[in-house]
């Protein structure tokens, strides 16, 4: 019972990832391993990088924000 609710868990979020590319004004791109999220507050996007960490960009070095 605990590896059938183990691999449905692992499922569930698998699905839930969605990985996103940041197209910046110098044109390189930055590619997340899930959801970009933006703080009104200090106007930085936050975003986990391919090595895991976490990340911020201020919102005036972007240009858009798209699906992979």
């Amino acid at each position: 019972m605990k590896k059938v609710l183990l691999s449905l868990s692992l499922v569930i979020l698998a699905g839930c990832a969605n990985p996103k590319i940041i197209q910046m004004k110098d044109g390189s791109t930055i590619e997340t391993t899930d959801n970009v999220f933006f703080d009104e507050e200090t106007e930085f996007y936050w975003y986990i990088n391919s090595k895991g960490r976490k990340k911020s960009i201020n919102k005036d070095e972007v240009i858009s924000i798209e699906d992979m």
